[in-house]
């Protein structure tokens, strides 16, 4: 079974999420790192990562 486009599913959630994060430390330091901000960073909801991990 394929997947419609605009499901819900990221495809390499783990990948753009450890980009988000290196992106975000090097823009605003230790500060800015939440997983919430990696999350909007990598366009995925909240809760997307908690879930996935």
């Amino acid at each position: 079974m394929s997947q419609a486009s605009g499901s819900y599913h990221h495809g390499d959630l783990r990948t753009a999420c450890l980009r988000a994060a290196r992106d975000l430390l090097e823009e605003d330091g230790s500060a800015a790192l939440s997983l919430r901000a990696v999350a909007r960073r990598a366009g995925v909801s909240t809760g997307a990562p908690y879930r996935h991990y």
